[in-house]
């Protein structure tokens, strides 16, 4: 259950909140979607007053402490959707609920509140921690980010060794940044096979849609490092990258004119 819930998380975007939010976002569009595909034909307040009457349900729910809808109040707080204002301390608050109830998304979601003090007091200690909780469950945004404060002594004693382990975790469930991330490690390494490494991750990344991963491949590609040098597949992977708007790729793609 929880590795299937891993892909849709490790898509394409940079932000760590928007990438381990992105499947609550899914599911509420497509709900929103539902209602308005319903009656096609009703006037926008009467399409806003059904939206405001799910909301309030999802409220009531989380009150009566469901902690899937917890989480799910707490993005909507987060972000200011629908009819919820946006509001970090209340996100906080029901981030707080839902993780003390197990679920790890609220637990990664509580956990980047403390670190970056939304809607709370910063706390780096109580971030790790957090993330930690979730990386336990075998949930790869936890683990991912308990791989980024290991690697820069966030809220733990800096260890490179266990950033690796737990981004290794991650990128084995199909974690496209953590994949992406890992072979930007294996490149600054010295170990002997640093390039193969880091193409081979790179290459895994970029097959599932993330445009960072594409230039880095394309990259190695072009310049024949840790991989046979072929300028039509490089050029191929820039183009996927720049179709998503990606600066690197639309600048690489310019020099090979």
């Amino acid at each position: 259950m929880l590795s299937s819930l891993c892909a849709p998380l490790s898509g394409r975007g940079r932000s760590r909140t928007g990438d381990c939010h992105a499947f609550l976002y899914l599911l509420l569009t497509r709900h929103r979607a539902k209602l308005a595909a319903a009656d096609r034909e009703e006037s926008a307040a009467a399409w806003g007053q059904r939206v405001d009457a799910q909301f309030a349900k999802l409220e009531a729910d989380a009150a009566a402490v469901q902690p899937w809808k917890q989480l799910l109040l707490g993005m909507c707080h987060s972000k200011g959707i629908g009819s919820v204002p946006k509001n970090a301390r209340k996100a906080t608050k029901w981030f707080h609920k839902a993780a003390d109830a197990g679920i790890p998304a609220a637990q990664v979601s509580l956990g980047i509140a403390y670190e970056y003090g939304h809607g709370t007091v910063q706390n780096a200690s109580k971030a790790a921690g957090y993330y930690r909780k979730a990386a336990d469950q075998g949930f790869c945004n936890g683990q991912y980010f308990l791989a980024l404060c290991y690697k820069s002594g966030t809220g733990v004693v800096q260890d490179a060794a266990q950033a690796q382990h737990w981004a290794l975790l991650a990128a084995e469930q199909g974690h496209a940044v953590a994949q992406c991330t890992l072979g930007g490690w294996f490149k600054t390494s010295k170990k002997e096979d640093a390039d193969q490494q880091a193409v081979l991750w790179w290459r895994q990344a970029a097959e599932r849609g993330y445009a960072k991963a594409q230039v880095q491949l394309g990259q190695s590609l072009e310049h024949g490092k840790g991989v046979e040098r072929d300028l039509a597949a490089a050029v191929l992977w820039y183009r996927r990258a720049a179709e998503q708007e990606d600066p690197d790729a639309v600048v690489a793609l310019a020099k090979l004119k």
